[in-house]
């Protein structure tokens, strides 16, 4: 994905960390000065730096699963991440208080005033439910300015739900929230059901849709294409990079 213009690193340390659903934790850190002004929008991320005493320095990007006006800097991770993810796997090993090093926030996050007025229908797959819960919870603070809302979350099992009270406290507050279970298959494709496609089977008016995708960038330019198809604007899908 193109890269968002980041700061320079500054000093932090690890606030909190949690073991949350299979090979999930999540990550809370002492914000430096300056970063909760600078965490503006929903889907901004961060790059963290860690390292080891005489070891390596790694670095990875992770976007925000804190809302902007919750005050915080907290992300969701995967570990172990059979993908590179060595950022993310010495970060769960890490002890609270160890020293790290974070980036200001960046990037535009999600265009949300684009979707004032229509429903809008949020989809995520895996970790990438951190940025939309973002997203949703910062739509939820202005619930009048969106019409119908809901979540299609795509997930490998039940033991993978990485915000099962969030969810339920977004049922409370009228969120339609559908949880769909895939696994890939050795050759490549999913067994079970999607998230791009279950969203689109309970699109109302194509006319008044929005959409929030994250996820792998080829589902959301899947997801583009299907709206476009069936009349919808794909520029309405919005995502975070």
């Amino acid at each position: 994905m193109p890269l968002p213009e980041f700061s320079a690193y500054a000093p932090s340390t690890l606030r909190a960390r949690s073991p949350v659903a299979a090979d999930q934790m999540t990550l809370e850190l002492d914000a430096p000065e300056g970063a909760l002004e600078r965490f503006e929008r929903a889907g901004q991320f961060c790059r963290v730096r860690v390292g080891t005493e005489g070891g390596p320095l790694h670095e990875g990007i992770f976007a925000m699963l804190s809302a902007p006006h919750e005050r915080a800097l907290r992300f969701l991770i995967r570990t172990p991440n059979p993908e590179g993810g060595e950022a993310a796997d010495r970060l769960a090993a890490m002890a609270v208080g160890s020293p790290l090093e974070v980036t200001m926030p960046a990037g535009e996050g999600f265009a949300l005033d684009r979707a004032a007025g229509r429903d809008l229908y949020f989809v995520a797959t895996g970790t990438a439910i951190a940025p939309v819960r973002s997203a949703l919870e910062s739509v939820l603070r202005e619930r009048g300015r969106w019409g119908a809302l809901s979540l299609d979350h795509g997930l490998r099992s039940e033991a993978h739900l990485a915000i099962p009270e969030d969810v339920e406290r977004w049922r409370d507050r009228g969120v339609d929230v559908r949880l769909h279970y895939s696994f890939p298959r050795p050759d490549g494709t999913l067994s079970g059901v999607r998230a791009q496609d279950a969203v689109l089977e309970r699109v109302r008016d194509f006319g008044r849709a929005a959409f929030v995708a994250v996820g792998q960038s080829a589902m959301v330019k899947e997801l583009r294409a299907m709206v476009a198809e069936r009349g919808g604007d794909p520029s309405l899908v919005l995502h975070n990079y």
